[in-house]
């Protein structure tokens, strides 16, 4: 199977936002080291002492799922592990050593397709690199935050993070519609998030719910005044909204550049390079002519 590159799918404003912090000399490296000998390494023995850890002898069915995932978005396999929540969600954290959680409440809640679309969701933010790079603004804004009278000037930063935090979300959304081969799935996803119970999901109209999501957008067009309550009403929020994540997605698997990425017309990995490019060896970014390290990745090239 081959391995899709995130550049080739990131959101452009994900994209700018990450370039802009890769800019930042030495930040990467010394983050990624303080991810790996501390929180990373912190989280990974809470996770063993709290969670139940999948594998291929603890719950295979589901742990089964994981793999081909990893192959396609090419990352390495992060630990997996099964949590006791109600609440239908997953998270990621880490970058040197990732880890992935699902909660009991979404495999009560989701089919087997719809569960290969959340972790296909999840394991896009580790190939985004995302952790790494929230936590790097984060500590910038913390860093603002230490000195008196710079709280309302970093606020600003703080609502651009969080938009920013909302187009990784569309990245990811974009990687698990790459798995699954289209935005089907991915809309069964947001669908099942707004409405709950297997118990009548079949019976969703999903062209209505379509219409749903188009009739939100003509609201946000109709006048600066609604645009700015739900700018408003979601401007600290991580996630876009679920209609809005259903149309995005539907939009972009019409696109010229889905079905390129799809069809293997485009790679952004190269096998030959000039003198003025090279691209890294592990994640295929394009690095400076002499560059030791990947500022994505962190790989010794």
């Amino acid at each position: 199977m081959n391995s899709v590159n995130a550049d080739l799918y990131m959101h452009p404003q994900d994209k700018g936002a990450l370039d802009a912090l890769k800019a930042i000399p030495g930040f990467t490296t010394v983050l990624k080291g303080f991810m790996k000998n501390f929180s990373e390494q912190q989280l990974h023995g809470v996770n063993m002492a709290t969670k139940l850890r999948l594998s291929k002898e603890q719950l295979p069915d589901l742990y089964n799922l994981l793999p081909p995932i990893c192959e396609k978005l090419g990352i390495n396999e992060p630990e997996f592990y099964l949590e006791m929540d109600p609440n239908p969600n997953a998270y990621t954290y880490g970058d040197t050593k990732a880890f992935l959680t699902i909660t009991s409440g979404l495999v009560e809640c989701m089919n087997e397709d719809e569960l290969k679309s959340v972790i296909a969701h999840e394991c896009g933010h580790i190939a985004c690199h995302h952790v790494l790079y929230h936590t790097m603004a984060e500590f910038i804004l913390q860093g603002l935050d230490t000195f008196v009278g710079l709280g309302l000037i970093s606020l600003p930063l703080k609502l651009a993070l969080s938009g920013w935090q909302r187009m990784s979300e569309l990245s990811a959304d974009r990687a698990a519609a790459i798995y699954m081969g289209g935005s089907e799935v991915v809309e069964d996803v947001m669908i099942r998030l707004s409405a709950g119970s297997k118990s009548y999901i079949k019976g969703i109209n999903k062209d209505l719910y379509m219409q749903q999501a188009k009739d939100y957008e003509d609201l946000i067009k109709d006048s600066g005044y609604n645009k700015l309550l739900q700018f408003l009403a979601n401007m600290s929020g991580t996630h876009p909204f679920n209609s809005v994540r259903c149309s995005e997605i539907h939009k972009w698997c019409q696109s010229n550049e889905f079905n390129r990425i799809i069809n293997g017309e485009i790679n952004i990995y190269k096998e030959e390079t000039t003198n003025e490019e090279q691209y890294c060896k592990r994640c295929g970014a394009k690095l400076g002519k002499d560059a030791l390290y990947c500022p994505r990745c962190g790989y010794k090239q």
